[in-house]
């Protein structure tokens, strides 16, 4: 894989929680348009992050309580 190929694919998570400049979220949905494998990865990422919102919130409660 290129070096920018894997660079953007590193950044989709940036990408989908809305923490890119705006140059560089242009930059990647120009990568989106043409690459199917990342297209397909940014959906995901995007559904399992609107899944993460459904779940109820549970006050005081941290994973390494766990």
């Amino acid at each position: 894989m290129p070096d920018e190929h894997r660079r953007l694919r590193l950044s989709l998570g940036a990408y989908v929680l809305g923490e890119m400049s705006a140059a560089e979220a242009v930059a990647l949905e120009r990568h989106l348009a043409r690459c199917v494998d990342c297209s397909v990865e940014a959906d995901g990422l995007i559904e399992a992050l609107f899944a993460l919102t459904l779940l109820p919130e549970q006050e005081g409660r941290r994973p390494a309580d766990e």
